[in-house]
């Protein structure tokens, strides 16, 4: 069984309020995907638009040349952890393969989720992960001591009403 990670508890200190609009930044907590890339920041909105989309924005810092095309993704999870929205591409709207990253770049990936509109009401968690879609493998979350520690990112919880 693997285990979630929650890099940024919810704690009401973690959040800046702008304009609907959490921004969480923690620096003594960077995310450490395989040794290849770190999720340094993220902003997702607080509520969901009139429009139906929930707009996530990740920040990563490319920690080496990777050699292979990997697929990130953002998760809507219901409180079974049943997956209700979704959206899986290479980063940057297809448009920034990791194959093509260079060590110390920051690459900013934004992604537009559709939501249902028939979700109940209630709080959603947000869920990111990275994967080879050759073989479905996802890319593992590492410690400090390069230990795997999970296999997707638990962001956050946006409440539909």
């Amino acid at each position: 069984m693997k285990n979630t990670l929650h890099s940024f508890p919810p704690q009401k200190n973690n959040y800046v309020n702008l304009n609907d609009i959490n921004i969480i930044k923690n620096d003594s907590t960077l995310t450490n995907f395989g040794g290849m890339t770190i999720l340094e920041k993220y902003v997702f909105n607080e509520k969901i638009t009139e429009d139906n989309l929930l707009k996530v924005n990740l920040e990563w810092r490319v920690l080496r040349n990777i050699d292979k095309d990997y697929t990130f993704f953002v998760h809507l999870l219901d409180s079974n952890k049943k997956v209700v929205a979704q959206i899986d591409q290479y980063p940057v709207n297809g448009t920034f393969p990791t194959s093509i990253w260079k060590p110390n770049t920051i690459v900013n990936d934004n992604y537009l989720l559709e939501v249902p509109n028939n979700l109940p009401s209630g709080y959603y968690e947000i869920e990111i992960g990275i994967y080879l879609s050759s073989n479905m493998e996802r890319v593992q979350i590492l410690d400090q001591n390069q230990s795997p520690i999970a296999d997707h990112l638990i962001l956050g919880k946006i409440k539909i009403e």
